[in-house]
């Protein structure tokens, strides 16, 4: 398979995020697939371009480069799980935490915002989007429901996938 690894990148951070998807394509690459890693820019330093960051991330075409086919997109953090694909699996590593958990956090810039509440309410509503995958894993039950259906503080109302994650199985 052709796959595809979609994440975001703040400029001049990294850390486990960034290992953990070079981990992943490590991974398939040793299973016999093509797989490469698109890191989307990504700048959260100022609330009210978060919206059209996620807009971007929603305008691009990762169906086909150079006219072959991408057979499946594992999507791995806010804003980047809201690329469009018809074989998108998400393995939520990172929401944008500042809408959910960590909101009125003193270090977060988002609920001091102006338009701090707006910015939030279209980040949750991107956050249903998630819908769309093919599978969803998490690596924290906070992210999205576990097998109660119970929501969880600041999920995304999401039943929890079970397996080895995102790989290459059937869908």
């Amino acid at each position: 398979m052709r796959i595809i690894i979609a994440t975001v990148q703040i400029p001049f951070v990294s850390g486990g995020a960034e290992f953990h998807a070079e981990g992943l394509k490590s991974a398939l690459i040793a299973a016999g697939h093509e797989a490469d890693i698109v890191a989307v820019p990504f700048n959260p330093a100022v609330p009210e371009r978060i919206p059209d960051q996620m807009l971007a991330c929603r305008l691009l075409d990762l169906t086909a480069v150079h006219g072959s086919a991408v057979d499946r997109l594992i999507a791995l953090k806010f804003p980047a799980y809201l690329i469009p694909h018809p074989n998108k699996v998400v393995w939520v590593l990172h929401q944008h935490r500042a809408a959910y958990d960590l909101w009125n956090y003193p270090f977060e810039d988002l609920s001091a915002s102006p338009r701090g509440v707006l910015v939030r309410e279209a980040i949750r509503r991107a956050d249903q989007q998630l819908a769309e995958a093919k599978a969803v894993f998490a690596n924290s039950k906070n992210i999205i429901r576990h097998e109660t259906a119970e929501p969880r503080p600041g999920g995304v109302g999401l039943d929890q996938e079970k397996g080895q994650g995102p790989f290459c199985g059937t869908g």
